[in-house]
């Protein structure tokens, strides 16, 4: 879990040179300390308080811009108020690194963890200490706001500072209220740079609704820059508007970001827009490898949901507010909207609304898809059941634009739309309007699991190409595609990983060699028996498809012992393998007292 460490840290490279190294333990108030071994631990609070007290004022801070943040395995509640909803109180301002998921036994760190760590890093906002977020519980569990307020975006390249960075952390438990504004989100991000790897988002929820900012669970994108890679996000619960992810635009600042390698699953909104990402605003989206299955919405866009026009004018920087997603090696299916479709065109209804499309694109968008998977849980060719479908009034005729380069497999797509002007193009892409391709046809009954990697991939059936007829595209074409959109000026806010899948596996980017569709590329030699994800040498499944049992590699005894993300231990035999079938659904972590694996039952 280490080989996509270098591109993430490298976003800061010349700040990092001078860099210190902090160490840092649970605690509930500051620590006096100086952080300069685990003896010597800080909190973060210790942190908070500097970042509170010098804000964006480089020189007097104690921390610079590179440090980096060992963080000891445990859990963190970081809440200086008791309970917040603004972020003030978990606010970082300098481009910071926080390495989670550190083993304080073993010493002074001189390899950054694997991942996932057998001492996991958790910041959880359960205040009240039931086990859920709701009522009382913390708004944000960490809030960045690192640009300058000066007028400067900081979405633009040229802005020197850093990325706040997050490592191996996992985020659970915050709650945000009923008239929650501006800061919804377990991670917020307003006016800022942030990346996030090997984190764990889950477990979220919030109450907020309406016009207003307040209104993400998971991950709350509010102005800035975001890298989001090898994460999981899941069973985040909004009202409306991307329980996972929400992205929007605040002021001087405008969201710009990529989605890479992570995986999406069991977010749900009881409302409308996005149950899993929603793109409510912003400045060049990029989804790739990356996993989008089994989320809910009532309506529009159980997926993702995307708002806005390529040609919208100019933002409050004065900069082209231009809105393009392009979505790439991704899968996206089997996400479901709730609603009736008898209910949806009723008189009082919203007219623009419709049940079980995997992607809602509204006001003249501009998408483009390439060597992806989107199909749903049904279809059958309406509106109401359509996997892609665009509604609203063009604002300019004929300027936005809904493309596919070619080798994907896609359900149907719809409008409702009068007589739509927007260019439409689907190019060399598996489609079947009469007999469209649902989840079934493409997985049959294959649910997202540890198929390598860290985060969750869904595999389609070997045989669904020889059924089809037809082949996905070679390496060197997604390339193609990639380079051309950058050659022509469309925006790469970071580097991205096309050669390789989901799981980080090299894909074949030759002329000759076939690249499979989707997140999950099945032509390669993956090596893996779905349990890639254990240490060398580990215990390997005995049901890797439910990865509810785990057995050691040659036959022996073993002590094993699972825990909890509390970090109690749960369940302990001295046998050949060890069942967690019995145990209340979670996440839990499993070690052979050599080898561990962290699993979700």
């Amino acid at each position: 879990m280490k080989k996509h460490l270098t591109s993430l840290v490298c976003m800061a490279m010349p700040a990092m040179l001078m860099a210190a190294n902090y160490y840092v333990v649970p605690g509930l108030k500051a620590s006096g300390k100086d952080g300069s071994s685990w003896e010597n631990a800080l909190t973060m609070y210790d942190i908070f308080a500097n970042d509170a007290l010098y804000k964006k004022n480089e020189t007097k801070s104690k921390y610079k811009h590179g440090d980096v943040f060992f963080l000891a395995g445990g859990t963190y509640i970081n809440s200086l108020l008791g309970g917040n909803t603004g972020g003030d109180d978990v606010r970082i301002c300098h481009g910071y690194t926080f390495v989670g998921g550190c083993d304080p036994s073993k010493g002074e760190v001189t390899e950054w963890p694997s991942y996932p760590s057998a001492t996991p890093t958790i910041f959880s906002g359960d205040l009240n200490e039931n086990g859920i977020a709701d009522e009382g519980d913390m708004c944000n569990l960490i809030c960045v706001r690192s640009g300058s307020l000066d007028g400067m975006d900081i979405s633009h390249p040229e802005n020197p500072e850093p990325a706040t960075t997050f490592i191996g952390i996992d985020f659970t438990n915050s709650y945000s209220p009923v008239g929650t504004k501006d800061a919804a989100g377990a991670v917020h991000c307003t006016q800022g740079r942030i990346a996030l790897q090997y984190c764990n988002i889950y477990g979220n929820v919030s109450e907020g609704e309406g016009s207003g900012d307040g209104i993400a669970a998971g991950i709350g994108i509010r102005g800035g820059r975001y890298h989001i890679m090898d994460c999981n996000i899941y069973g985040n619960k909004a009202i409306q508007t991307g329980a996972g992810l929400r992205v929007t635009s605040r002021d001087k600042s405008i969201g710009r970001g990529i989605v890479e390698r992570c995986y999406f699953g069991d977010n749900e909104v009881s409302g409308k827009y996005g149950g899993a990402i929603s793109y409510s605003a912003g400045d060049s989206h990029w989804l790739i490898n990356t996993t989008i299955v089994g989320n809910k919405a009532q309506a529009e866009g159980a997926g993702v949901a995307l708002n806005g026009s390529v040609f919208d004018g100019t933002n409050k920087a004065g900069a082209v507010d231009e809105r393009p997603l392009r979505i790439i090696n991704c899968t996206i299916a089997g996400n479901v909207c709730t609603a009736d479709p008898a209910d949806l065109y009723k008189e009082g209804s919203n007219p623009g609304s419709w049940l079980g499309s995997q992607i809602r694109l509204a006001a003249d968008p501009a998408v483009e898809i390439c060597n992806s998977i989107i199909v749903g849980a049904e279809d059958d060719g309406t509106i109401a059941k359509a996997a892609i479908v665009l509604k609203d009034d063009e604002k300019v005729p004929d300027k936005a634009y809904l493309n596919s380069y070619g080798g994907s497999i896609l359900g149907t797509f719809a409008t409702t739309m009068a007589a739509p002007t927007i260019r439409i193009s689907w190019l060399a892409d598996n489609m079947d309007e009469a007999n469209p391709y649902t989840y079934a046809k493409v997985f049959g009954t294959a649910v997202p699991d540890f198929n390598g990697g860290f985060t969750k991939t869904l595999i389609p059936r070997k045989e669904i190409l020889d059924e089809i007829g037809t082949y996905p595209l070679y390496g060197f074409e997604i390339k193609d595609f990639v380079d051309g959109l950058v050659n022509a000026g469309h925006k790469l806010p970071y580097d991205i990983t096309i050669d390789a899948d989901q799981t980080g596996e090299k894909r074949d980017m030759t002329e000759t060699g076939e690249t499979a569709p989707g997140a999950y590329d099945y032509f390669i030699a993956h090596g893996s028996s779905g349990i890639a994800d254990i240490a060398a040498g580990a215990a390997e499944g005995i049901v890797p498809a439910g990865r509810l049992a785990w057995k050691t590699a040659d036959g022996r005894n073993a002590a094993f012992a699972v825990y909890n993300m509390a970090g109690s231990l749960v369940k302990a035999v001295t046998a050949a393998s060890v069942d967690i079938s019995d145990l209340d659904r979670g996440i839990y972590v499993i070690t052979d007292g050599t080898n561990t694996v962290k699993a979700i039952r």
